[in-house]
C-alpha cells in the first residue's frame, strides 16, 4: 500500500492556520486556495501522485500546502471567501483510494456515445469497437469493511486536504474523489454528512 499523508512540515502549517487568524482567505474558484497573512501566505495546489494500481497512468490527487514568505498578489478574478475570520477547527480528510480492473468492451453500445461515422470510416470505428475500455476509481473511508477489503498491494491512504471550521461554516479545500480541483468553496453540514464524512476520516488538528 502506498500512503499519501501529510509531513509533520505541512501539520505545523495547519496548526498556524488553527491558531492565527489569516487576513483574508481567497479562492480562483477551481485549484487553489490562499490563506493570506500579510506578509507571508499559504497556499493550497493540487498535486498528482503515480498511484499504486494495477492499471497502467492511474494517479493520486490532494491538496498540496506550501508557505511562500512574500506578500501575495490577488489576480483579478480572485474571490475574496472571508476577511480577519478565525478558524474555530480543522480536520485533516484522509481517505482510501483503489482502482477496479481495466475492462475491454467490444460492443457498440460502449461507444454509442462517441461520432464515428462508420460509413466514411469503418476501419476506424471497428478499431474504436475493439479497443474501448474503462475502470472506476473508487474512495472509501478508511475504516471501512470496503477499506479493510481492499487488495493492499493496490491501497493508497490519501490524505487529500482539509477541512475548515469558520463562523459555523465548513470550508472545504481538498480533491473531492480523488479530482483535481481544489476549489475552496463553502458547505453545509447536511452536505458534508451526505457527501463527505462517507469517504473520509476526519482528523482534527488542535
Amino acid at each position: 500500500m502506498k500512503t499519501f499523508c501529510y509531513s509533520d512540515k505541512t501539520i505545523d502549517l495547519f496548526k498556524l492556520l488553527k491558531h492565527y487568524t489569516p487576513h483574508r482567505i481567497l479562492s480562483d474558484g477551481f485549484c487553489e486556495v490562499i490563506f493570506d497573512y500579510a506578509n507571508f501566505y499559504i497556499i493550497a495546489t493540487p498535486e498528482v501522485y503515480v498511484a499504486a494500481s494495477q492499471n497502467k497512468f492511474d494517479e493520486v490527487i490532494n491538496a498540496e500546502f506550501k508557505r511562500i514568505n512574500s506578500v501575495f498578489e490577488p489576480k483579478k478574478s480572485d474571490l475574496l471567501l472571508f476577511q480577519n475570520n478565525r478558524v474555530s477547527r480543522l480536520w485533516i480528510l484522509r481517505t482510501m483510494l483503489y482502482f477496479t480492473d481495466d475492462v475491454v468492451y467490444n460492443s457498440d453500445e460502449a461507444i454509442k456515445n462517441i461520432e464515428i461515422e462508420a460509413e466514411t470510416n469503418p476501419i476506424l470505428a471497428d478499431l474504436m469497437r475493439k479497443s474501448t475500455s474503462g475502470h472506476s476509481e473508487v474512495v472509501c473511508h478508511p475504516q471501512s469493511v470496503e477499506a479493510k477489503s481492499v487488495n493492499k498491494e493496490f491501497a493508497n491512504l490519501v490524505d487529500a486536504g482539509i477541512m475548515l471550521q469558520i463562523d459555523n461554516q465548513l470550508l472545504i479545500c481538498f480533491s473531492y474523489h480523488n479530482g483535481f480541483g481544489i476549489y475552496g468553496k463553502t458547505m453545509s453540514p447536511d452536505v458534508i454528512e451526505e457527501d463527505v464524512t462517507p469517504f473520509y476520516e476526519l482528523i482534527e488538528i488542535v
